[in-house]
């Protein structure tokens, strides 16, 4: 009795964990989306697993074998939502400096870093390719004001 009571804990926490997270990611948008899908799936693997190969099993064999407790699940779940996150940012702020350079006929490979803050920003931009002193310099203010990027973070290779 004791096991199904840990496997009900499991999903319990693990729904309250995905409705924490993607209560802090909003409703609309690409982060938002995402969110959504990997809590879905970290819901999904969470009730899911103690079932995964069954064959003729009894139910107390069943429940006596599940692999994961509660706080490595949250922790599992905490990890992955956080690596989502990071990746969306990354992905969206260089989108963003692309999209900027291509208005300004700059051709050039991006590449961000972030902070380790809670949420992560954009910290640094390694940026390569052909750019005028107008557009580097127009990307370079654009970079500092609208993502936050100090100029000294800003690596310019040509």
């Amino acid at each position: 009795m004791e096991e199904i009571g840990q496997y009900l804990l499991r999903i319990t926490a693990a729904a309250i964990l995905c409705a924490m997270i993607r209560s802090l990611l909003g409703k609309e948008g690409t982060v938002a989306a995402m969110g959504k899908l990997l809590c879905g799936l970290f819901l999904a693997i969470t009730v899911l697993t103690p079932w995964a190969g069954l064959g003729t099993v009894t139910f107390s064999a069943l429940t006596g074998d599940v692999s994961m407790d509660a706080e490595e699940a949250v922790a599992v779940g905490e990890n992955a939502a956080r690596e989502a996150l990071r990746a969306s940012i990354k992905e969206g702020a260089e989108a963003y400096i692309l999209d900027k350079a291509a208005s300004l006929g700059a051709e050039l490979t991006v590449e961000v870093t972030l902070t380790l803050d809670t949420p992560p920003a954009p910290g640094g931009a390694r940026l390569e390719g052909k750019v005028s002193p107008y557009a580097r310099t127009q990307l370079a203010e654009l970079m500092t004001k609208e993502l936050g990027i100090p100029k000294e973070a800003q690596q310019w290779l040509t």
